[in-house]
């Protein structure tokens, strides 16, 4: 078998080109600012109920349900470390009213009372709204 050695030339620089394209491609990444939307101001209202195994814990006269929020969490199913502002149940209701925010994504914990093992109760939440609705039922599970 005879070789042409034009031919395994022409092949060797069509490999090493090909190679040295493929090897020094890379994918732009596309630098896009996240903007947030989330935050105070807005007609956006989350009412907040907290269960604890299936069971509703209604806000305690003596240690109402609290709920913290965190505006515009970037990786909001993880507990952030800060939240932006807080409330309060009011005694006899059985959720915790959140109002006044605009569409945009938000953490919640939450902690509250169960009177049934007379210990405190806590857990957290992702949540988002997009403006469709002014308000969304959240239930946030929470435990020992």
């Amino acid at each position: 078998m005879q070789v042409n050695m034009k031919s395994v030339i022409f092949y060797a620089l069509l490999f090493l080109t090909a190679g040295t394209t493929i090897l020094s491609c890379k994918k732009k990444e596309s630098v896009t600012p996240v903007t947030c939307t989330a935050g105070p101001g807005g007609t956006v209202s989350f009412h907040a109920a907290l269960f604890h195994h299936a069971v509703l814990i209604p806000n305690d006269s003596t240690r109402p349900d609290t709920v913290w929020v965190k505006y515009c969490e970037s990786g909001w199913n993880n507990d952030p470390s800060t939240y932006d502002a807080h409330f309060i149940g009011t005694p006899g209701t059985d959720s915790v009213f959140i109002t006044g925010l605009k569409p945009g994504q938000y953490f919640f914990r939450a902690s509250g009372f169960d009177t049934n093992i007379n210990l405190e109760v806590t857990g957290g939440l992702g949540a988002s709204c997009d403006g469709s609705t002014s308000i969304v039922y959240i239930n946030i599970p929470v435990v020992e």
